[in-house]
C-alpha cells in the first residue's frame, strides 16, 4: 500500500469495497467495508474504523464519490503506521 509522511500525518490510498462482509484492510491497499455507498455511509464507516484501527483521526482527501481514495491519518508517523498496520494484519 503507497503511503507517505507528511507534516500533518500519513496520506494512504486505497479502493473501497462497500457491502463486505465485515471491515478490513488488506496490504494491498483494498479496504473492505461493510456499508453501502449511500449518503456518505461507506466513508463515515472508513473515517471511524480506521480512526479505531490507527488511533487518530482519519480525513478524507479525495474520492468522496469514488473507490479510489486518499485519507489522511492525522498526526501519525509512517513507522507507526506501518506497525499498526502489521499488527492488524497479524490478527486476521
Amino acid at each position: 500500500m503507497d503511503a507517505q509522511e507528511t507534516l500533518e500525518g500519513v496520506i494512504i490510498e486505497v479502493r473501497a469495497r462497500p457491502g463486505s462482509p465485515r471491515f478490513m484492510l488488506h496490504r494491498d491497499g483494498r479496504l473492505e467495508l461493510r456499508s453501502q455507498p449511500e449518503k456518505g455511509k461507506a466513508n463515515r464507516e472508513a473515517l471511524k474504523e480506521l480512526g479505531k484501527l490507527f488511533g487518530c483521526r482519519a480525513e478524507l482527501l479525495s474520492g468522496t464519490s469514488s473507490r479510489r481514495k486518499r485519507l489522511l491519518l492525522k498526526g501519525l508517523k509512517l513507522a507507526e503506521f506501518r506497525e499498526r498496520l502489521n499488527i492488524s494484519l497479524d490478527k486476521n
